[in-house]
């Protein structure tokens, strides 16, 4: 089996995901090598968790912004039926969230298209360099953009269609923080050092593969398998997680 794979239930101590990926995080955080590494989950829940904890290992106080609510409704019942405090609790794919955390030097994601020309578009990697009230400076990353430092300002961001039951706008900056993503996040980028976090099983098909390819080389690939139901050890001492494939219909 090309891909190594370990029993490790934390994400702190030797063996961990967070000390595989980033090792020294204090030392590589300003250098361009931390930019093809990243850690891979298949929900945002455990991205979060991981990306909250590599934010408290980064020096200097952190910033929270948090957005503005509102629904999309002119009718004054509808407003009364969905307080801005349900409104600020919302997480849905595709949105910021109401409160966003963010250090210096701290990666981040681009969540929307701003300026396509410039290659600022959906899941461009930038480094937060300055934090100001309304807006952050960063340092592109990736993309024919890389090296560039742009402002990305609070933007009105609608709910797509058809996933609420109702729809808002939320004003706020269009970036996530992006030490770990989704591995639907991750399609299409080429990564030097990837931990594959699997706190819970691949759910869809393909997602699996997605993930293992994302590395460069077998070497830099290791999948971290939260003991559980979903996983089964060999006789020969193979670790062996759930798959899913769907099989073609005829």
């Amino acid at each position: 089996m090309p891909f190594s794979a370990v029993l490790h239930a934390n994400l702190r101590g030797d063996g961990c995901p967070i000390d595989f990926v980033y090792g020294d995080i204090l030392a590589r955080i300003k250098n361009d090598d931390i930019i093809d590494s990243a850690i891979l989950a298949p929900r945002n829940i455990d991205c979060a968790e991981i990306n909250d904890r590599i934010l408290e290992m980064l020096p200097g106080t952190s910033e929270i912004y948090t957005s503005v609510d509102v629904i999309c409704s002119e009718q004054i019942s509808e407003q009364l039926n969905f307080p801005t405090e349900f409104l600020n609790s919302i997480k849905v794919s595709g949105l910021p969230d109401h409160k966003l955390k963010l250090k210096r030097n701290a990666v981040v994601i681009l969540m929307r298209n701003l300026h396509t020309a410039r290659g600022l578009i959906n899941g461009t990697r930038m480094q937060v360099l300055e934090m100001m009230s309304h807006s952050i400076e960063c340092r592109v990353l990736t993309g024919t953009a890389r090296g560039e430092r742009v402002l990305i300002p609070r933007i009105k961001l609608n709910s797509t269609p058809g996933t609420l039951p109702f729809s808002f706008s939320r004003c706020q900056i269009p970036v996530m923080v992006a030490f770990a993503m989704t591995i639907n996040k991750s399609q299409g980028q080429s990564l030097a050092k990837v931990g594959v976090y699997l706190k819970v099983p691949v759910f869809t098909h393909g997602q699996l593969y997605v993930a293992l390819s994302r590395g460069r080389s077998f070497e830099n690939v290791k999948v971290f398998i939260q003991p559980g139901l979903h996983l089964r050890i060999t006789d020969g001492g193979v670790i062996e997680t759930k798959n899913v494939v769907f099989p073609e219909v005829p």
